[in-house]
């Protein structure tokens, strides 16, 4: 059984109020509204326009982490050892297609593990993706390191991701102490899509570059320092 978290995503890309008539000032104003919008979408208000992206997470079933057995100190290729877990994450593009739009996206997914300091992880992704470095963050106040990975490609309507795996271990000498400070929500997923449109030279005459997908979704979201859990 997969996980099947719904995520209304922001179909605008920064670049795109290039194409919005009139002065700077209305251009600002009107991607602020656009902004303030679909924030509301996202935590739950009623979708109002069937043309915005719809990326839907999938993951296997949460895993049961506990800490691990193993003799002596913990060795440096830990990823095989009794009590190692797995989780499988990907997205596929659930975008409504019409006439005006394909529905084709370039997606990114982000993911963001407690830092606990009995808590080993690893990641690895099939091919198809450029990562970028882990870099700390902050989700609700607690301390996460994240890790991005934009798909190198358009993901067409109702494509699926390459699959990411998240390996885990706990430390055998993990108490009830450490258990309560890592917490259930220790692992976080978002996946971030963006509109092709307005990075594509053929629909948006006001560019003339042409957007490498991660060139795109940084364009938009300012990879390098975004959070997107907050």
């Amino acid at each position: 059984m997969k996980k099947k978290g719904l995520i209304l995503l922001l179909c605008l890309a920064l670049v795109s109020v290039l194409a919005v008539n009139g002065t700077f000032a209305q251009e600002a104003e009107t991607l602020f509204k656009n902004l303030v919008q679909t924030l509301g979408e996202i935590f739950g208000m009623p979708e109002k326009d069937e043309s915005k992206l719809r990326i839907e997470i999938l993951t296997s079933e949460n895993p049961v982490l506990l800490p691990a057995s193993y003799p002596g100190e913990l060795p440096q290729n830990w990823e095989s050892l009794p009590g190692t877990v797995m989780q499988t994450i990907s997205a596929v593009n659930r975008s409504t297609v019409s006439e005006e739009f394909d529905g084709s996206a370039y997606v990114c997914l982000a993911v963001a593990v407690k830092q606990h300091g009995l808590l080993h992880t690893m990641l690895m992704a099939e091919p198809g993706y450029t990562a970028l470095a882990s870099r700390p963050i902050q989700i609700g106040g607690e301390a996460f390191n994240m890790v991005v990975f934009c798909y190198d490609s358009k993901l067409a309507a109702n494509a699926e991701l390459p699959r990411i795996t998240l390996k885990m271990l706990l430390e055998k000498t993990a108490d009830n102490t450490d258990m309560a400070a890592l917490g259930a929500n220790f692992v976080q997923v978002k996946a971030l899509a963006v509109d092709t449109r307005p990075f594509d030279p053929a629909v948006n005459q006001q560019i003339t570059k042409v957007y490498t997908p991660f060139e795109a979704l940084d364009e938009a979201l300012g990879l390098s320092t975004f959070n997107p859990f907050n």
